[in-house]
């Protein structure tokens, strides 16, 4: 009976340390995405986050998020001020209606109060054929909107320094032909 209790054991910490293993691997497949990832249950609390997304918003540590509402902390006012209820939100469609989101028009907030520019995705994570909550996954995209605004504008200099020659202008591409 002893050594039935002993070997029950055995397995018991072996099945543990399997679960604790299987965790780590998780968390660095997690963290080696260059991408923020984070997840949320049906409240909005923050379930999962990866480095990525911790550096993006200026946090340290996962426990500052896990289990905290995310949009609270990180998605609560648009770009203009304005407030943005989580009701609102976007993002929630996903864990409300059970289909995927696709956004690239908001905000998040970093810890210091700083907005930045995101491309986000939310999928619902459905469990029994129940939706259990959603998982996101956002990019900082305010370089690529500086580097387009900054071509925009330097196309649109071009354009008037043109229309200003008072000499014929004529473009060719590389085959010498007329564009």
């Amino acid at each position: 009976s002893l050594q039935f209790v002993r070997h029950n054991l055995r397995a018991r910490e072996g099945a543990e340390a399997e679960v604790r293993r299987r965790q780590e691997s998780l968390q660095l497949l997690l963290d080696s995405a260059a991408e923020g990832l984070y997840g949320v249950d049906t409240d909005g609390r923050c379930t999962f986050i990866n480095r990525s997304a911790l550096h993006m918003l200026g946090y340290e540590h996962e426990a500052d998020l896990v289990g905290h509402r995310i949009h609270d902390l990180i998605h609560h006012t648009h770009a203009d001020g304005r407030p943005y209820p989580a009701h609102d939100c976007r993002m929630y469609q996903a864990h409300r209606s059970g289909e995927p989101v696709h956004v690239n028009d908001e905000v998040f907030w970093r810890r210091d109060g700083r907005a930045f520019q995101v491309k986000y995705w939310s999928h619902p994570v459905l469990r029994d054929g129940q939706i259990r909550g959603a998982v996101a996954t956002f990019f900082d995209i305010t370089e690529r909107l500086h580097t387009q605004a900054a071509l925009h504008d330097s196309q649109q200099r071009l354009a008037r320094l043109v229309d200003t020659v008072a000499d014929g202008v004529v473009s060719i591409d590389p085959e010498r032909r007329i564009l």
